[in-house]
């Protein structure tokens, strides 16, 4: 099989728990996991193929998943004994797939390699990068509580709630709102209290581009709020994200579109996609338009072009939203205190008529926009805390 998309694959059989997940009741489904094979044969066949020719590409992309999973055990069993210093090896590079095949850490038993795995090993494992490594910092979930505990929820309600909505629907926008009738009551783990305001403006049946500031993980919980009042409505997150199970499999099964910001072709192609759904479809999409998480409560960060030329681009208004700043958290001492964070819709912004020269001065119109408001909430809530509130960030 040239030319394999093999991250494409690795992504098609994380959608399909059955296939390798042995903690879920539908992995000894055994017509769910023909289905599921099914599924990805069709995927990856051609349009026209005859029973005996799907019955052969099943038997191959079986295998290939088989090696692709050995290799992944492989490495990890490498890097524990590099680890503890029981082991030498000649092999400096780490496995390409490595990290997006993270999600089997917890379901693959670590053991020794039998003859036959050994002979069944396919070329994966002498594949060498095609891209230079970068020495990004590596995303855990230990960097943020939040989405550990997030995580943690998402796993105890997955077989009895979330996944079978998910799977009989993947990719599906519906499917962030379900999901956020259950996982916002994460909310009350730390005891916040969330206010919508103006949330009209998301209710209007049309496309859109929401952008919106980006303070923590915890943005997420108060999306999980306003869900329900946008309707359809999708996220823009970066690829990294996906690799964060359960969260990033949940994410990707409620239609979040993940953008490889290494890979400036390919993420442009996929937010022509995404604009084009936008319109046809009705759907807002979200995005923080900061970049990053903006560890600095006092002010907003600079925002980048690309939701604004999203929705110039496709002639759709631009919604502000803006969370009031968090004040309950201090990330150096790990405080975390109760709270209050209020959300507030602003008017839409449209964008009928103008032109990407325009974009320049329509971001700074939204930023200033959005500006004032986020020091008009600043005061706000921290005005109505009681006296002996512990402050944990300087107003």
């Amino acid at each position: 099989m040239d030319n394999f998309d093999t991250e494409r694959f690795i992504i098609e059989i994380i959608s399909r728990p059955s296939i390798w997940d042995n903690s879920s009741l539908d992995y000894s489904d055994r017509d769910l996991k023909k289905k599921c094979w099914e599924k990805v044969v069709d995927l990856f066949g051609e349009q026209e193929q005859t029973v005996e020719q799907k019955k052969s590409l099943g038997l191959v992309l079986q295998k290939r998943w088989k090696s692709i999973r050995s290799c992944y055990a492989r490495e990890v069993k490498r890097q524990n004994n590099v680890k503890s210093g029981s082991g030498a090896t000649n092999r400096k590079s780490e496995y390409i797939y490595f990290k997006q095949l993270q999600f089997l850490q917890k379901v693959v038993a670590i053991r020794e390699i039998g003859v036959e795995e050994e002979n069944s090993e396919s070329t994966e494992l002498g594949e060498r990068p095609k891209q230079k490594v970068t020495n990004k910092r590596k995303l855990t979930v230990d960097d943020d509580p939040f989405v550990q505990a997030l995580n943690n929820s998402i796993e105890q309600r997955r077989p009895a709630v979330i996944w079978p909505y998910f799977l009989l629907n993947p990719k599906d926008n519906r499917n962030a709102k379900v999901a956020s009738r259950i996982l916002k009551h994460v909310t009350k783990i730390y005891d916040l209290k969330w206010q919508l305001r103006d949330g009209q403006y998301l209710s209007e049946d049309r496309g859109a581009v929401i952008v919106s500031n980006h303070q923590s993980s915890l943005d997420i919980l108060g999306m999980f709020n306003i869900w329900e009042v946008a309707d359809k409505i999708t996220a823009i997150a970066k690829k990294e994200l996906f690799y964060v199970w359960p969260f990033g499999l949940s994410a990707y099964l409620g239609g979040v579109v993940f953008i490889d910001r290494n890979n400036s072709k390919g993420a442009y192609k996929q937010l022509q996609v995404t604009s084009e759904v936008m319109v046809k479809k009705k759907t807002k999409i979200w995005v923080f338009p900061e970049g990053t998480r903006n560890k600095d409560y006092t002010k907003l960060l600079p925002f980048k072009k690309g939701a604004f030329n999203i929705a110039v681009a496709a002639q759709v208004p631009i919604i502000p939203v803006v969370f009031s700043p968090y004040y309950f958290i201090n990330r150096e001492k790990y405080i975390f205190n109760k709270g209050h964070v209020v959300i507030q819709c602003l008017e839409p912004v449209p964008t009928t008529g103008l032109s990407m020269k325009d974009v320049p001065d329509l971001i700074q119109k939204i930023h200033d926009q959005m500006t004032v408001t986020y020091k008009k909430l600043f005061k706000e809530v921290l005005t109505d805390l009681p006296a002996d509130y512990p402050i944990t960030v300087i107003g």
